[in-house]
């Protein structure tokens, strides 16, 4: 809803893509069937897709496709991992997750796994925890929420906010579409999509995933 769209015909011509390899990337399943969207026009029926979305892709393609196979590529772009559980010492060997986020997540409750929505947040944390020079016991107080949050959440549609209030961080969770209000004393410094970052984070761990499978390794997901 309110996103951009960009027609096929414009699609083609933006990324010099030719119509076979748009329809061949969508039967090797690169490209998802739901991705393709029919409307009405004035002359019949065009095909539109939701662009920042398509261009990321077609781009994720392209960079990659001499890389892989499009049966690799397939691969790496499945949706694999909702439902694995990961071991918490294979997840401190993962450069960009900070094992203080860990450390703190695990304070408020011993975890010898985490789940695909924990890695979700623990992720969001790790940035945050850099880009804001976090404190510890910011930090501390963040997880304890987080904690409480996740068992309620069914899904990644929902955003996570960070505010500040003078100087004290405030940390909100709303669904997708809710609206929210802040008084004039507190202000919005971040907002990190659940959906979108999961996305990302699938992406990361696909290709880790497959680069272990290729060496011969494994990885230490458990199903």
């Amino acid at each position: 809803m309110g996103e951009e769209l960009i027609s096929k015909k414009e699609l083609l011509s933006l990324t010099g893509i030719s119509y076979g390899q748009l329809y061949r990337w969508k039967r090797q399943k690169l490209i998802p069937e739901s991705w393709f969207i029919k409307q009405a026009t004035t002359t019949g029926q065009e095909t539109y897709f939701v662009k920042e979305k398509i261009l990321k892709r077609i781009s994720f393609i392209l960079n990659n496709k001499e890389k892989y196979s499009l049966e690799e590529l397939a691969s790496i772009l499945s949706p694999t991992f909702t439902d694995r559980r990961f071991p918490a010492e294979e997840l401190r060997k993962i450069p960009w997750l900070d094992e203080g986020v860990i450390d703190q997540f695990q304070q408020h409750g011993p975890k010898d796994y985490f789940t695909f929505m924990e890695m979700i947040v623990l992720a969001i944390m790790s940035k945050w925890k850099q880009q804001w020079k976090l404190e510890e016991k910011e930090m501390s107080e963040w997880a304890a929420s987080i904690k409480k949050w996740l068992p309620q959440l069914k899904n990644t549609s929902y955003r996570l906010i960070m505010c500040q209030k003078n100087r004290e961080k405030l940390y909100l969770l709303a669904d997708q579409n809710a609206s929210f209000f802040l008084d004039d004393r507190t202000q919005e410094l971040e907002t990190a999509d659940l959906d979108e970052w999961g996305k990302e984070l699938h992406r990361r761990l696909s290709e880790n995933d497959y680069a272990a499978r290729r060496e011969g390794s494994a990885d230490g997901i458990v199903t």
